[in-house]
Parts: structure tokens; C-alpha cells; sequence
């Protein structure tokens, strides 16, 4: 790229986004080092993000996109079963338990991050970082309430009850998605919130390009849910059950 000093479009995350407690506000910018980053994946995403930083200070034109969980498209509601979220719910609501973890999420429909991409992509030039958050995050436990309110009788509880409920589980996905868990079961860091996340670049480039910003909300939710019991993923619920509750 570098020879013919050819346009550089990473795909990222907004996982190497800084706790609050670090930043109150993730910037439209490349961020340095720091705390929050306690995973394998966080890391190398910010590695990389670090190299292309380096790139743009000697004249390469570099565009990063930092992607929140991608999510099924728009008309076709297709579940990703090796999700963690929707692993967290395939191994949970059979059993009328899901954890309770502090943190909130962007979903991008895939159709909208991957016209964004190209679109944005057309005659780029110079450097930018797009934060792919048209919409305020939406709470673990505003999701979880989603999936009392469709049907499902369950209860929320801490994530070290939760493991200990699936420990014995005898399906590989169960005993898979726990061990993402083990940690915080074993007294360690759940994921910190991140701050606010600054956005404008990105609202007036999608309104320049004519992209229409995505609606996730409980309808939307609810199109998941349906395709993942047609699907086999999830049972139907029994409506004679409905709640939701805090143990």
C-alpha cells in the first residue's frame, strides 16, 4: 500500500474503547494504551490499530471502522449461533437463567456495517476513525428483559451463580460458553462500561452517502428471537410461564 500510497480500511472493534473510569468519552480517534485492555482480542485489535496510527504519521491515508456486535441483517434476522450473546441465551434459557453483566452493547446490523464500509471507502483521503455507533448502546439488561418479555420464564443472578448452574451441563456449546466465564467465576474483572462514544463524523458521512441508520429495538429483538426458534436454536415459550426475575 505503501508503494503506491494506496488507501488502507481496517476493520476494528469498539472493544479497544477505554473504561470509563479511563476516558468518559471514546474520541473519533486513535486511543493509547491502557487498562481496559485484558483480553487477547482487545490487544491485537489495538495493536493493529497502533501500526496504522504509525502508518498515517508518514503519509499513508488509513479509515477505521470500530464495529459493535455484528448482528443479523435487516430483512432476514439470521442469528450467528456461535455469538457469545446468543450463546449466553442458547445455553440460558432452557434453563431459566441468565447472568447479570454490567455492560452495554452497539449492535450493527450487517448490512448496514457493510454499506457503510463501501460506501465510505469511495474516494477516501487522508485519516479518519468512524466509532459505527448511530445509536446509543443498549444495556445486557435491557436485552435480557427483551427476552422475558417475549415469553421466556427466567431469572437473572450473578455471573458465578450462573456458572455454577451450567457447570454440569452435558452439551459442548454449554460447557464452551462457560469458559469465557471462568475467570469472572473465579472472582475476577467482569467487562468495565465504556464511555460515551462520539459519533458525529460518522452521523454526517452516513448522511452525506444517504445510509439510513439502523433501529434495534424490542420488535427488532423480538425478529431474533423468532428465527431462532424456527431455527431450532431456542424452544418456543410456554406462555402459561412468562417472568422475569432477579435471584
Amino acid at each position: 500500500a505503501a508503494v503506491r500510497c494506496t488507501p488502507v480500511h481496517y476493520v476494528s472493534t469498539l472493544a479497544v474503547s477505554p473504561p470509563q473510569s479511563v476516558m468518559h468519552r471514546v474520541p473519533e480517534d486513535f486511543v493509547a494504551a491502557h487498562a481496559g485492555l485484558r483480553d487477547g482480542y482487545s490487544q491485537s485489535k489495538w495493536v493493529a490499530e497502533r501500526l496504522l496510527e504509525q502508518a498515517a504519521t508518514r503519509g499513508l491515508p488509513v479509515a477505521v471502522y470500530r464495529l459493535g456486535r455484528v448482528v443479523g441483517p435487516n430483512q432476514s434476522n439470521f442469528v450467528n449461533q456461535d455469538d457469545l450473546f446468543w450463546r449466553i441465551v442458547q445455553a440460558g434459557v432452557p434453563r431459566g437463567l441468565l447472568p447479570i453483566l454490567p455492560v452495554e452493547e452497539i449492535w450493527n446490523p450487517v448490512d448496514f456495517a457493510a454499506q457503510t464500509i463501501v460506501q465510505f471507502s469511495r474516494n477516501h483521503r487522508g485519516v479518519r476513525v468512524y466509532n459505527l455507533a448511530p445509536n446509543a448502546p443498549i444495556s445486557f439488561a435491557q436485552l435480557l428483559g427483551w427476552v422475558g418479555d417475549y415469553g421466556y420464564a427466567v431469572q437473572l443472578c450473578r455471573v458465578e451463580q450462573w456458572y455454577q448452574a451450567l457447570r454440569n451441563a452435558d452439551d459442548a456449546m454449554s460447557q464452551a460458553t462457560l469458559t469465557f466465564f471462568e475467570r469472572q467465576a473465579d472472582g475476577g474483572e467482569l467487562p468495565s462500561a465504556i464511555g460515551t462514544i462520539e459519533n458525529k463524523r460518522l452521523l454526517q458521512t452516513l448522511a452525506a452517502h444517504g445510509i439510513a441508520v439502523p433501529v434495534i429495538d424490542r420488535e427488532r429483538f423480538f425478529g431474533y428471537l423468532e428465527r431462532c426458534i424456527r431455527t431450532g436454536l431456542l424452544p418456543a415459550p410456554d406462555l402459561r410461564q412468562t417472568s422475569i426475575g432477579i435471584r
